[in-house]
């Protein structure tokens, strides 16, 4: 990391390469924004499908209370923990598990591969 004195040697002496080395930073700055913009609407992305898939169907403004509720919920956080600690998106692991109940395809696997 550059400190301060470090920095002003080199809008000084290297006028071009500290002009370059600002527009890299601004462009750093303005993709990571956008990273963190995606992230924040992933997780209210899952926040959402999270809620939807725990409301029960005869009383959908609150969570279930039945014992298929219960069930539904302990499945959510199960593949939100495996997810977790497999390093995956727990997101588009459900996202993958809804698109392939709706289009007939495999269902995704939490299992691990082993290597």
């Amino acid at each position: 990391m550059m400190n301060y004195e470090q920095a002003l040697a080199l809008c000084q002496n290297e006028t071009e390469s500290a002009a370059g080395l600002i527009c890299d930073l601004f462009i750093r700055v303005d993709t990571q924004q956008r990273q963190i913009e995606s992230l924040l609407k992933t997780g209210a992305d899952l926040a959402r499908v999270v809620a939807k898939l725990s409301k029960n169907s005869s009383n959908s403004s609150k969570p279930p209370s039945s014992e298929a509720g219960r069930e539904t919920n302990e499945r959510l956080w199960t593949v939100v923990g495996t997810c977790a600690l497999q390093g995956r998106s727990a997101y588009e692991f459900i996202l993958a598990a809804v698109h392939a109940s709706f289009f007939g395809k495999p269902e995704p696997s939490l299992l691990s591969v082993l290597g």
